[in-house]
């Protein structure tokens, strides 16, 4: 069988909107990715991009931050939540 074209292998990929990574702290309903772990009331805090922390909600403890409440589901820990 002959070889394909080099050009076939070749990304053609990039960033289409190129940002700095997130720091930010969002609220929500967490799965953890930890077994069947899952905060009901919870945060996950990410700093350059990366997530530093996934905790339990504590008003006390957060109201200086500028927290993001979702309304929503966070899947803290996933790459591809796109799943069938």
């Amino acid at each position: 069988m002959p070889e394909a074209p080099a050009w076939k292998f070749q990304s053609v990929l990039q960033d289409l909107a190129p940002r700095e990574p997130a720091s930010v702290t969002l609220r929500g309903r967490v799965i953890t990715g930890v077994g069947e772990e899952v905060i009901e009331d919870g945060h996950v805090t990410l700093e350059g991009g990366r997530i530093v922390s996934v905790v339990e909600w504590d008003a006390a403890a957060w109201e200086a931050l500028a927290v993001l409440p979702t309304g929503g589901t966070l899947l803290a820990d996933q790459n591809n939540s796109h799943d069938h």
